[in-house]
């Protein structure tokens, strides 16, 4: 809940750079990726890192192809989201 919220606000970037659309970012030369690796299929480490680099304002999340991971990381994004608000 609120505990966590507060904390991971601690890594989050300025409103201003992670609301910016990916194009602007690559654009701007601020293009912020997490590569999770093609081979890593550890599905809570996945959804894990993409919620904690989605708050940090990561415009991107380079994963497998695996569906399990895909959905893994759907899922972080989500969380995400949720715990700034916006769903």
């Amino acid at each position: 809940g609120g505990e966590l919220a507060s904390e991971l606000q601690k890594f989050m970037l300025p409103d201003e750079l992670r609301s910016k659309p990916p194009v602007e970012s690559l654009e701007a030369g601020q293009w912020f990726k997490l590569i999770c690796g093609a081979s890593n299929q550890d599905l809570a480490q996945v959804r894990s890192l993409a919620l904690v680099y989605s708050v940090a304002g990561a415009d991107c999340v380079d994963c497998s192809a695996d569906p399990a991971v895909v959905a893994a990381v759907q899922e972080g994004i989500e969380a995400a989201d949720r715990l700034l608000g916006g769903g």
